[in-house]
């Protein structure tokens, strides 16, 4: 059974724009790397749903964090866990979205290896992901 999986970030900023960037950095762990518009954004939220809205995983700072990686199921810093990741990524089809932005589907098997997925505009290195313009 697939699951259906929306991946949110949510910040403590009111610019809506920013770089979702997914990469796979060991057998099965997804990593969700975050370019804001504006760098000194905090996020407060990231979580995985489920088409149904259901949230499989979700991690919270009230605070905000400056992090710009998350290892999904895992809990940085500064973050508390919500909701722990109880379920495979393996032919999950997932939809990222940052604060309401998206949402656009990709499978893991789309992420090339040592690279970063931006959906729209393909894999990447990790160095094209960051120097990207997420401002427009």
């Amino acid at each position: 059974v697939s699951i259906l999986a929306c991946c949110l970030v949510s910040s403590a900023c009111d610019d809506p724009i920013s770089d979702i960037g997914l990469q796979v950095r060991g057998p099965d762990q997804l990593t969700i790397l975050w370019n804001p518009c504006k760098q000194g954004r905090l996020a407060t939220s990231v979580e995985l749903e489920e088409s149904g809205g259901r949230i499989v995983w979700q991690i919270k700072s009230e605070r905000g964090s400056p992090l710009r990686e998350f290892i999904v199921g895992e809990e940085p810093a500064g973050f508390v866990t919500v909701v722990p990741l109880s379920e495979e990524l393996r032919g999950v089809r997932l939809s990222p979205s940052v604060s309401g932005v998206g949402p656009q589907f990709f499978d893991l098997t789309e992420i090339e290896p040592g690279r970063v997925l931006v959906i729209g505009d393909g894999n990447m290195s990790a160095e094209e992901f960051w120097a990207r313009d997420t401002c427009g």
